[in-house]
């Protein structure tokens, strides 16, 4: 049996970037929301693109 894959509210996704905005390092805020670095960094990417429109 495979691992599903996990979920994220818009609402979680928009709270980890706002960290990042705040100050704390990529990392720590990794850590914390225990995500991959490179998915925040996906995340903060597509929603400075696309603002209203980031799923």
């Amino acid at each position: 049996m495979g691992m599903s894959r996990r979920k994220y509210t818009r609402e979680f996704k928009e709270a980890a970037v706002r960290r990042l905005e705040l100050g704390a390092s990529i990392a720590e805020v990794a850590r914390a929301c225990e995500v991959n670095p490179n998915v925040l960094d996906r995340w903060r990417r597509e929603l400075r693109q696309l603002g209203g429109k980031a799923s």
